[in-house]
């Protein structure tokens, strides 16, 4: 299946906490064909992940309560195949080092391109469904609480 074809299949979770900026790069996403929800906390994030399965994450870092790190520890807990992607204005080399640790896909930084993003995003798909006519695997477990 050709790229262009996967990114109409992807459906993408935004987690920030910035208002604006989800709106935005909700918009911009959606215009590539790409299905999206956001939400603006990491407790929303878990709940959406058991809820709609979704493709791929992308997350910030500095979040008011739970921030980027925690929301990523316990989805490897619940989601361990879901593809998450670290996108941050305020990240350092010691954060990158623990969300890589903490198994992040990529780790990419503010003003990040919109072709950069979209990029780690169907790399990142394409590496969890290798093959897109098999149906989606490794989804969320029962959640710990």
């Amino acid at each position: 299946m050709a790229c262009e074809n996967l990114l109409d299949h992807i459906k993408v979770l935004l987690v920030d906490d910035e208002v604006e900026f989800l709106r935005i790069m909700k918009r911009r996403l959606q215009l590539r064909s790409l299905a999206v929800d956001t939400v603006s906390d990491g407790m929303e994030a878990l709940k959406v992940v058991m809820e709609s399965r979704p493709d791929v994450m992308v997350l910030d870092l500095r979040m008011p309560g739970m921030d980027g790190l925690e929301v990523l520890r316990r989805i490897k807990e619940v989601a361990p195949g879901l593809p998450v992607i670290i996108l941050t204005g305020h990240g350092n080399s010691e954060d990158e080092d623990a969300a890589y640790a903490l198994g992040c896909y990529d780790f990419l930084r503010k003003p990040a391109e919109l072709e950069t993003i979209l990029g780690s995003i169907l790399k990142a798909c394409e590496k969890r469904y290798p093959d897109p006519e098999k149906t989606k695997e490794n989804g969320p477990k029962e959640v710990k609480r």
